[in-house]
């Protein structure tokens, strides 16, 4: 029968053949905390308001569509009550102010490209009976060029937080220079894209409680 791998069993199957067989074989999971709600929430709205912002609508528009996709993850997966029990600064509110700085940093820098998909599955054969799966966040196409990025959204605590360009700190940026999924990445765009494949992005997204630290950074 057909095995199908991705990022996040490879990076466990590394870590520890037990962990990943519990995990991956047995379904035992332990539940996601609040950190991990918003961060699907934020990729929820980050896809509202990559549509919008390619659709050429305003930015107004578009982060009250982004923020509303927000919200409505945010609710589904019991952020809102987690919030209220924690007293965490993890919140529509802080998502608001996120997006903000998000698209006064983010946005003007892509005027250069296109959007070719936004979590776009991919299927790469890496042999007779193995296929590595996944999704990009992201896929960008330079209008000029034809050169092909794909792009992935994180969010980080207050942790990384740098007060200077790059607005986030050199450690968090390193953990990804040795990465499983960033190397998958790279690997299933070369397969796909061909030569037109660039590189892959991380975008960093900083959750700090400070709402005017938003800060956001590509690299």
């Amino acid at each position: 029968s057909m095995l199908y791998i991705d990022a996040t069993k490879l990076a466990d199957i590394t870590r520890c053949f037990r962990y990943a067989h519990w995990r991956h074989e047995k379904g035992w999971t332990r539940a996601g905390g609040v950190e991990l709600c918003f961060g699907l929430a934020w990729h929820k709205a980050q896809d509202a308001l990559w549509a919008c912002a390619f659709a050429e609508r305003s930015r107004t528009a578009c982060k009250v569509e982004a923020l509303a996709a927000f919200s409505r993850e945010w609710a589904a997966c019991g952020g809102v009550a987690a919030q209220a029990a924690t007293g965490s600064h993890h919140g529509s509110a802080l998502a608001g102010a996120m997006l903000e700085a998000y698209i006064q940093q983010i946005l003007p820098a892509l005027a250069e490209w296109e959007l070719v998909g936004s979590e776009r599955q991919f299927s790469v054969p890496l042999g007779a009976d193995v296929t590595y799966v996944g999704w990009w966040d992201k896929v960008l196409r330079h209008k000029s060029t034809g050169r092909i990025r794909i792009r992935d959204h994180k969010t980080c605590g207050k942790s990384a937080y740098a007060v200077d360009w790059p607005n986030v700190q050199e450690w968090w940026r390193r953990e990804f220079e040795l990465d499983w999924q960033v190397d998958g990445y790279a690997f299933a765009g070369l397969a796909e894209f061909g030569e037109a494949f660039e590189l892959v992005e991380i975008e960093a997204s900083i959750t700090h409680p400070n709402a005017g630290n938003g800060k956001h950074d590509v690299h």
